[in-house]
């Protein structure tokens, strides 16, 4: 499972711990010398005595879900979309557009020569990179003479095909993303998996836990 940031002439894993900046775990603080548990009482001893047959069960609990566990994870090559339909980094602003006019796609990766993804845009984003620019159309001549690249989303996000779904679904939130791209090991474009696909995948897939 990996996540690399993608762009021009980038390529950087980031690991989850960068991505969410979890909390290092506080050391433990050693005990001063002449310190000790006091004893604990003979019905305090009985209570824990009978408390092991229970911690077993709760030993064995855990053991079943985590076997359960395996069955009911999914990974982004079991619910992105594929194949992909893609812009090509030499493409104009109304090349995209025509794409989502002509579809009903909500995201286009931008991919360069050798089929890798460096950029994203969303229909969104480019009807408000239109509003911005005064752009009367997104499929005109104005547009035509634009750049995706200039208006697309630079650097990505991406993330490999082994990566566990709940683990995407955690990052669009947190991250505000509505879609990743998925890479082979040669970061060529495999598929892309949006906030749709995830919801599709929790609805058919009623054991699915995305947020454990």
């Amino acid at each position: 499972m990996a996540f690399i940031v993608f762009g021009p002439g980038v390529r950087d894993s980031i690991t989850l711990e960068r991505l969410f900046n979890e909390r290092v775990v506080n050391p433990l603080i050693e005990m001063p010398p002449g310190k000790r548990v006091e004893a604990v009482d003979e019905e305090h001893q009985r209570t824990a005595t009978k408390g092991y047959p229970v911690r077993r069960e709760a030993g064995q609990a855990y053991s079943e879900h985590e076997e359960q566990e395996e069955h009911t994870l999914l990974y982004a090559n079991q619910a992105m979309s594929a194949p992909v339909t893609v812009v090509r980094d030499d493409q104009s602003v109304a090349d995209a557009g025509r794409l989502f006019a002509g579809t009903d796609i909500d995201y286009l990766p931008v991919v360069d020569a050798t089929d890798k993804p460096v950029a994203l845009v969303s229909e969104k984003e480019l009807l408000r990179y239109a509003v911005e620019h005064r752009l009367e159309s997104l499929t005109g001549a104005f547009a035509a003479g634009i750049g995706i690249t200039a208006a697309a989303r630079q650097p990505i996000l991406v993330s490999t095909p082994d990566t566990q779904l709940r683990q995407l679904a955690r990052i669009m939130v947190t991250q505000h993303i509505g879609a990743i791209p998925v890479v082979g090991q040669d970061g060529t474009l495999v598929g892309i998996v949006t906030r749709h696909d995830v919801l599709d995948a929790a609805a058919h897939n009623t054991a699915l836990e995305l947020w454990a």
